[in-house]
């Protein structure tokens, strides 16, 4: 029924694995964070038919055959063809004996001509909040969605080039907690676009193409067609060197800001949870740590 998965793709069900469990996971701004998953919780497979959602799906199977699997597409109603792409989820889910849900959207915000990018953030936001209605609905305690080691890469070079610090290098995290509680995790986040579809194709399992992700009036478009690709003439791997240095700026920027509430000098205050923070904790520190250490205070 699941196509097993190469050598490449591995990493992606080890990960998914790891990311289900109810183990302490890595550093956060208050310490060693926990994902307090139940082992039996329910996990909500966010898909929009394309080759990575549906890779996703499958990769999911294999690594957790035993758990309540729920796949969620959401439809923003936004263009031409959703609904044949929903019938093509739903289809490979019936393969996969996975629940299908779709919600759809059926009155758009008025987004001003010319905002595309706020268009793309209104969307993206819209189908978060969906994914979470879906997963309360279904007693899932988690979110997988199938952001790649591409989607990562893309990720960092528009934070570069928005002046992003080493806090916005860290890009998309492996797992993030929302503010509903639900723990959103990326398995696909460590492999390449190119081998969920290569995989697909030798397996003939078929998923959509979104001719939106084409069109250059998106920055991310202009990111992936116009500067990495020629980066990748100069070197193949940069795709993976961006992922690693993202993964390494997260890991940083949350392990400094652990030590730096760990510091004496941070005085919890009784006063509207305020904290105060001694000079000692300035002097301690370099300069270009001032800024974090005020930004730690008031997380």
């Amino acid at each position: 029924m699941v196509k097993e998965v190469p050598e490449n793709l591995k990493p992606a069900v080890n990960l998914f694995k790891e990311l289900t469990e109810s183990t302490v996971l890595g550093y956060s701004s208050s310490g060693l964070w926990n994902s307090d998953i139940e082992n039996n919780s329910g996990i909500l497979i966010a898909v929009s038919g394309g080759s990575d959602s549906i890779g996703l799906m499958n990769i999911a199977k294999i690594a957790l055959p035993e758990r309540h699997l729920v796949a969620g597409l959401i439809d923003h109603g936004l263009r031409d063809g959703t609904f044949d792409e929903w019938l093509l989820v739903k289809k490979e889910a019936e393969r996969l004996r996975i629940k299908a849900v779709r919600k759809e959207i059926t009155k758009p915000e008025l987004v001003a001509p010319g905002q595309k990018e706020g268009l793309q953030q209104w969307a993206r936001n819209k189908r978060y909040a969906l994914l979470e209605e879906i997963a309360k609905e279904e007693g899932c305690k988690v979110i997988a969605t199938g952001h790649t080691e591409d989607d990562q890469a893309e990720t960092v070079i528009l934070r570069i080039l928005r002046g992003a610090g080493i806090d916005g290098l860290g890009a998309i995290p492996k797992l993030r907690k929302s503010k509903t509680g639900v723990t959103i995790i990326r398995p696909l986040i460590n492999v390449t676009r190119n081998s969920i579809i290569e995989w697909l194709n030798s397996s003939n399992i078929k998923y959509a193409t979104d001719p939106s992700n084409k069109n250059l009036k998106f920055t991310r478009v202009k990111i992936r067609d116009e500067i990495l690709v020629p980066l990748k003439e100069i070197n193949s791997g940069v795709s993976k060197h961006l992922a690693e240095l993202a993964e390494e700026s997260a890991f940083l920027s949350d392990f400094f800001d652990t030590q730096i509430l760990n510091e004496d000098g941070f005085k919890k205050l009784n006063l509207l949870n305020g904290i105060k923070v001694t000079a000692d904790v300035f002097n301690k520190y370099p300069k270009h740590f001032h800024s974090r250490i005020i930004r730690a205070a008031l997380k």
